[in-house]
């Protein structure tokens, strides 16, 4: 039908909300520990209070927000408005949490970051619901929200690589510190996110809520009628484990490099070529998909993660073979997740057909809470691991801690992909099929 088809500016936009959202992510996963534990110097329990605290924070909203945006009746849609309203003050949060006052005492210091995060992480995370929300609103036809991904992959790579590949050398660049240089360089990249997300909120349009009345759902209808899909279940589980240990190795890559290679530099390029895998494989996840079906580009993708992960293991100190090693992990890692939001959409359809009522918001939020529950347990596992090894920023490296990093950068990460392939075994295939 021509109301599914989506302008090529419109996907253009809907990539460049991914910059924003994975920029936001890329940014925080892989330096807000290193700058708590390193940078500000605070003691590695209070960084665990700091991650919890944020974290928690947007996983326990992400489920409320999605419940009012199911019972949202604007006349510019229910994700547009939010993306439009709270993006500017995420950019404003979030310069402010790598910029605390130089004159704060220890104690105040602690403080004013669990506080920030928390108010940060509320407003990502009413951004994040309505931008992961937005794709199965703006059209029902499996192939252009299969070209949708392609974009929306293609920005978040996108926004990772410009993290991963400039943060520390901008933070060498513009400031006489890590600390200074870590306020200036996050306000580049703030200005730069909120641009973008702001380019995809006013260039979109909302047309999957305008084909009926939409009718107002209880919380409890809303639990009763996502409790039915099995495919939906699995794929909560699937993004919890899956942002557990992602997370885990993209906050343990700098801790890795400089203190297991001895080469703070090398975790940049690790993270970079990261972002680079994830843009090149982005382009033939489509044929990859068609190929393979949704459901097994999960299952191989981790396959060729934990493969990959568990060589890293093998070749010890050479760089080039852990570089090669990271490369493949990464391929993995992005057909592995390359068509969930895909996946996700699909299961939010087959509950409206078999209830006749559409709860996107609902079905989306839980599965981001469960993301953000994920995040939460990898920041908290991470600073629990560095703590029980006996780490201290530029301390010692005995063999306890030498374990504790390699634990928390290889074999939890392992751990966690085997549990997503057992999984997704259970899927159902009919769920699985592009023409489900």
């Amino acid at each position: 039908m021509q109301e599914t088809k989506v302008s090529l500016r419109e996907k253009i936009c809907f990539g460049l909300g991914d910059v924003t959202g994975n920029g936001l992510y890329t940014l925080l996963s892989s330096y807000l520990l290193f700058f708590c534990t390193d940078v500000l110097k605070i003691g590695l329990a209070a960084t665990t209070m700091i991650m919890f605290a944020g974290r928690a924070a947007d996983a326990v909203l992400s489920p409320i927000m999605g419940i009012l945006l199911d019972y949202l009746k604007l006349k510019q849609g229910k994700c547009l408005p939010l993306l439009r309203i709270f993006l500017i003050p995420t950019g404003i949060w979030l310069w402010l949490l790598f910029s605390p006052p130089a004159f704060l005492s220890e104690h105040l210091l602690i403080w004013y970051m669990v506080v920030v995060f928390i108010a940060y992480s509320i407003h990502f995370a009413v951004v994040n619901i309505a931008y992961s929300t937005l794709i199965s609103v703006l059209t029902r036809d499996i192939r252009e929200r299969l070209v949708l991904n392609v974009f929306k992959n293609l920005g978040a790579n996108l926004g990772g690589f410009l993290v991963t590949a400039s943060t520390l050398r901008l933070v060498s660049l513009l400031g006489n510190d890590q600390r200074s240089g870590f306020s200036r360089t996050v306000l580049v990249f703030a200005v730069l996110f909120m641009a973008c997300g702001l380019a995809n909120a006013w260039n979109q349009k909302e047309r999957v809520a305008e084909n009926g009345k939409r009718e107002r759902i209880k919380a409890g209808e809303s639990v009763r009628i996502a409790m039915k899909n099995r495919g939906w279940i699995i794929l909560c589980t699937v993004q919890f484990c899956a942002l557990t240990y992602m997370v885990m190795r993209t906050q343990g890559i700098t801790y890795y490099a400089k203190y297991i290679l001895e080469d703070e530099a090398f975790g940049s390029l690790l993270l970079t070529t990261s972002s680079v895998v994830g843009l090149l494989v982005a382009f033939v996840m489509p044929k990859v998909a068609e190929k393979l079906g949704t459901k097994y580009c999960v299952i191989v993708g981790n396959v060729i993660w934990c493969i990959s992960m568990s060589a890293n293991a093998l070749v010890h100190s050479n760089e080039a073979l852990i570089l090669g090693c990271n490369i493949f992990s990464n391929v993995g890692w992005t057909i592995a997740t390359g068509t969930i939001f895909v996946m996700i959409s699909e299961t939010i359809d087959w509950s409206e057909r078999q209830s006749g009522k559409r709860i996107d918001g609902f079905m989306m939020s839980v599965m981001v809470f469960l993301q953000k529950l994920g995040q939460t347990a990898a920041g908290v596992l991470t600073a629990k691991l560095l703590e029980w090894s006996g780490y201290e920023a530029d301390g010692l490296i005995t063999e306890g801690v030498r374990q504790g990093i390699l634990l928390n950068y290889i074999w939890f990460p392992v751990f966690f992909s085997l549990v997503i392939i057992g999984l997704m075994v259970f899927y159902p295939a009919k769920e699985a099929s592009r023409r489900g």
